[in-house]
């Protein structure tokens, strides 16, 4: 009878050390944008025994994962708690169904986040410290599937900046391609003058509907007024800085990590393209919504006097202007069967 009871025990708190794993938000509703905090609690569980995080892949851009445990004695008896922090970016606008997250062989309860669009007052402009703009270089808002679209986002900022990070314009459904490198100058807006980075993209609709890009968010810390100089000047010494962009342009000294930045966050409008199929009209090989297409012969300038036997190069260069180089197809040039050809 003795044995029995103290087995019966022993199982009781086993299964009460096995608990069902907790899983929420550091809040229920957040705007486009920002991040979150997802944090997973399992009682009784060990640090290797990792939560499957598969399940948020298709909603939220993991940013960063972090692993705590902490062990308890309370009248000699010993709990455990392993707890995991996982940053977030959410992916769209709406409401989120997070589905349960299996820990071990347990799983968590779902979860459901709300992404809210930014109130129009909530971006920032010309008058603030710091503020971010997003530009598309196209008349409208109209485009056609696979058409490029010239993306440009400027940071602009009045007082000393002395680190941070620029996320780069996210949109579903679209290719974004970075162009060149950044560009730095001053400007005044407002009757303020500003240091401006400017970084350049083109983003190309990969199917038909309407695309939303959303808010590009800069994060970072301003200077202490003690070492204020201009916003983007450069100080020799270690730097301080997650984008090498930023590393290159503001730097740091060696002194100012002892000091303390404020922190400050600025992010966009979102932007809104309506995105159009390609005609049912239209009928050949290859679609290309180019703002301009041309081919240029190099025979038809120069033509060559041909022999049988000799070799002989003809150049066909094909220029399509608001087209990425990928998307021009190989040519299809017709011979005579006299005539053999290698394409280089």
């Amino acid at each position: 009878m003795t044995s029995l009871a103290l087995f019966c025990g022993l199982l009781l708190w086993f299964g009460a050390a096995l608990a069902e794993p907790r899983a929420f938000f550091d809040r229920p509703q957040i705007y486009e944008g920002d991040t979150v905090t997802l944090t997973i609690e399992a009682d009784g569980f060990s640090a290797q025994q990792q939560p499957d995080l598969s399940v948020l892949a298709d909603d939220f851009d993991m940013l960063g994962t972090s692993t705590g445990s902490e062990i308890r004695i309370v009248n000699g008896r010993r709990s455990d708690k392993v707890s995991w922090r996982v940053s977030l970016s959410p992916k769209r606008l709406g409401e989120i169904q997070v589905p349960p997250i299996s820990v071990g062989g347990e799983r968590t309860k779902p979860l459901t986040l709300t992404v809210s669009e930014v109130p129009q007052d909530g971006a920032g402009g010309a008058g603030d410290d710091v503020f971010v703009e997003l530009e598309l270089g196209i008349d409208g808002d109209t485009v056609l599937v696979q058409q490029q679209v010239p993306v440009v986002v400027r940071l602009f900022s009045a007082l000393p900046i002395r680190g941070g990070e620029l996320s780069d314009p996210r949109a579903d459904g679209a290719v974004l391609e970075r162009l060149g490198a950044d560009t730095q100058y001053s400007t005044n807006r407002n009757g303020r003058e500003y240091q401006v980075i400017e970084r350049r993209f083109s983003l190309s609709p990969e199917r038909s509907g309407e695309l939303r890009i959303a808010p590009v968010v800069f994060e970072g810390e301003l200077r202490s007024s003690r070492g204020a100089r201009a916003p983007f000047d450069r100080d020799p010494g270690v730097g301080l800085f997650n984008d090498p962009m930023f590393e290159q342009l503001f730097g740091d000294s060696p002194l100012s990590m002892f000091e303390r930045g404020q922190p400050v966050r600025a992010l966009s409008r979102a932007a809104t393209l309506q995105v159009q199929a390609r005609p049912d009209s239209f009928g050949g090989a290859h679609w290309l919504p180019a703002e301009a297409l041309a081919i240029d012969d190099s025979w038809a300038r120069n033509p060559p006097l041909l022999r049988a036997g000799e070799p002989a190069t003809r150049t066909l260069t094909v220029t399509a202007r608001g087209l990425a180089g990928t998307q021009i197809p190989q040519l299809d040039v017709p011979l005579p069967p006299v005539v053999r050809a290698y394409p280089e």
